[in-house]
């Protein structure tokens, strides 16, 4: 995923970005090189296990965002696969986050989810 870097924040020695891309803004952990206002192509991961109902959640609107309320990152996408163990490969635009979750779903493949979680983490994927 592109996104831009708007703001760079320093917190007990970890980095933290600002970053808007065409799906939304958000605010995440960063890892390697980063400067306000540049333009990166980014990986993204959610480090949190997910829990069905409460941070992971099958929804009925179909669209691609990401956004951030000040403590929340929210991001709505489509799952790409569900795997017998809990994992499930979430697709967010040209994005596959694989995702550790437990509870029970009735999701399947190509539904879409909106995933809530206090924190995401960005590596700098720039060649």
């Amino acid at each position: 995923m592109i996104v831009k870097a708007l703001n760079v924040d320093i917190k007990k020695s970890k980095i933290y970005v600002g970053f808007t891309s065409k799906y939304g803004s958000a605010y995440g952990e960063w890892f390697g090189e980063v400067e306000a206002g540049q333009n990166y192509a980014i990986e993204l991961d959610i480090p949190a296990e997910l829990i069905w109902g409460k941070d992971i959640k099958e929804i009925r609107e179909t669209l691609e965002v990401i956004s951030y309320d000040g403590q929340f990152n929210y991001l709505q996408g489509i799952l790409d696969h569900l795997y017998e163990d809990g994992i499930v490969a979430f697709r967010i635009g040209p994005s596959i986050v694989l995702l550790e979750t437990k509870g029970y779903t009735s999701a399947k493949k190509g539904s879409w989810v909106q995933i809530k979680v206090p924190e995401i983490q960005l590596f700098n994927i720039n060649l």
